[in-house]
């Protein structure tokens, strides 16, 4: 675990991290938690946390749905 500006967890990516590798805002990935297409966990200072896995996952299911 590494803090600093952004919390690093071994296996866990930040919001602003999800959002850079989607393509898309850490709005967007907000409400996608929020709404349940994502799941994540809160950690320090409301911070959300989403599992390399979760990441995985909405990759492999929005791959190809773009164009």
């Amino acid at each position: 675990m590494k803090f600093g500006r952004e919390l690093r967890v071994e296996g866990a990516y930040t919001v602003s991290e999800v959002a850079r590798l989607l393509g898309i805002s850490p709005t967007t990935v907000r409400a996608w938690i929020r709404r349940g297409k994502l799941r994540a966990f809160k950690f320090i200072h409301h911070q959300y946390l989403i599992p390399k896995g979760e990441v995985e996952r909405i990759i492999k299911t929005t791959r190809g749905r773009k164009g």
